[in-house]
């Protein structure tokens, strides 16, 4: 659990496909005593665009787990987006 806390913003907000919203900690807990379990995900769709110092990033992904004791799969879409770091290495994620 270590690593994955890691890999997220301290403020991230998950929504889920219900519409219910859950903090990190919430979502890194349920995650360690198994009320939510991830199988398998599978990136099926993957673009980039980059203009100037910013970048829009687009994925689609399937998902296999248990969710609150229902297990299914899941397309799930996303966009996330990306402005350059002030440095100039990396990127930072923004507002649209």
């Amino acid at each position: 659990m270590e690593k994955k806390n890691t890999l997220k913003t301290r403020n991230l907000v998950l929504v889920h496909m219900s519409g219910a919203t859950q903090s990190k900690e919430s979502w890194l807990q349920d995650i360690a005593d198994e009320t939510m379990r991830y199988y398998k995900i599978d990136v099926t769709k993957f673009d980039c665009s980059v203009d100037g110092g910013r970048a829009v990033v687009k994925a689609t992904n399937v998902i296999e787990a248990r969710i609150w004791g229902s297990h299914g799969t899941w397309t799930l879409h996303g966009t996330t987006y990306l402005r350059r770091a002030d440095n100039g290495y990396g990127w930072i994620r923004c507002n649209p």
